[in-house]
Order: C-alpha cells, then sequence, then structure tokens
C-alpha cells in the first residue's frame, strides 16, 4: 500500500521549505497541486483547457474538475509521498477522503502548519506593501480578516482529519523569527 502525508499550512508559510524538510525526514516524494494544475495548463489537454476557460473568465476552478486531475496523478503514484495543497476548503477534503476509502493509498499523517501571531504576521504584510494596498483600499484589518478565514478553514479541515487520522499540528511564531530547519526536523522525528 502507498503511503501518503498531507501538508496543509496558513497563509505566508513557506510550504517549500517544509515540505522538502518532511520530505526529507520520510522519503516521500513531493507532489504539489499548484505545480500539476501548471503542468496540465501547459500541456493544453483536455483538462487543462477547460480549466483555463474557468482561469480566463476570472472564476475558481470547480472542485470536481480539480479532483479529476488530483485523482489521475494519485492513481499513478507508485511511491510514497506528500501532497502539498490539498485540501484547502471541506469539500474538497470530503473528496479527498472518498478517494482514499477506494484506493490503495493509506494517509499516515495529516501535517498543519499553524501560524500563531496572525496580528503580527498581517501587520508585516500590510506594511511590506503599503503603496499598493493603500492605492487599492486594503487595510492591515481586511489582511488580518481574510488571514484568520483561511486558518479557520484549515483548523475545520484539522479537525476533521482528526476524526480519521494522525494530525500533527507545528505551530509558528514569526514575531519569534522565522522556522528553522533543526526545529521542525526535531518536531517530526519526536512525533
Amino acid at each position: 500500500m502507498i503511503k501518503n502525508h498531507l501538508l496543509i499550512t496558513d497563509s505566508y508559510v513557506d510550504y517549500h521549505k517544509f515540505s522538502s524538510w518532511l520530505s526529507d525526514c520520510y522519503d516521500l516524494e513531493i507532489i504539489s497541486i499548484a505545480e500539476i494544475v501548471r503542468l496540465e495548463l501547459r500541456s493544453k489537454s483536455l483538462i487543462g483547457s477547460k480549466m483555463l476557460s474557468y482561469i480566463e473568465n476570472g472564476e475558481l476552478i470547480p472542485n470536481n474538475l480539480l479532483f479529476e486531475l488530483i485523482e489521475k496523478k494519485m492513481s499513478s503514484q507508485s511511491e510514497d509521498f506528500l501532497m502539498l495543497g490539498f485540501p484547502r476548503t471541506l469539500e474538497q477534503f470530503s473528496l479527498l477522503i472518498d478517494f482514499f476509502n477506494s484506493s490503495n493509498i493509506s494517509v499516515e499523517c495529516a501535517w498543519y502548519l499553524k501560524v500563531i501571531n496572525i496580528d503580527y504576521l498581517a501587520s508585516l504584510e500590510h506594511n511590506r506593501n503599503k503603496a499598493t494596498n493603500q492605492k487599492f483600499g486594503i487595510t492591515e484589518k481586511s489582511i488580518k480578516d481574510k488571514m484568520l478565514s483561511y486558518s479557520n478553514t484549515l483548523s475545520d479541515i484539522a479537525n476533521q482529519l482528526k476524526k480519521r487520522l494522525k494530525v500533527r499540528v507545528y505551530e509558528i511564531d514569526y514575531e519569534k523569527g522565522k522556522p528553522r530547519e533543526k526545529d521542525f526536523v526535531d518536531f517530526v522525528k519526536n512525533v
């Protein structure tokens, strides 16, 4: 049976760095949903063309179309893997669980990288792009609200995942500095 790990992250977490560290710890192939979508769009396949039409119309790619692509990729896996960037909504979570229940892929663990000081991060983000934010009327509060909304959705997904499998939450406080590889690897090895 192929083993899968899920990596879900709050806004502004450098998931590429963490996925590399996690992949090294468990010898996992990294599957990035964003990269799969980019490759499919470039291939001009039927699925890619459908996705492109939604994007060109300023719409989100529907979950069923996105999941068709993800299911195709996961079904062709022959090695244990780490999946990045999915699920991001409760509907995507349901699609994923249904797939795993009917496949030869087991989910070993879900890793949730949670930002614990969103106020600080929202302030940094607002100040980093101050001129653009002012031009478009984007306030620090609106940035914080968006971050909190996304974080709350991921917390809901993590809570749903906890009912079915191991979920490890790694808390990140950017006010104390950027996360270090040694600290994260120690956390992973001690679970």
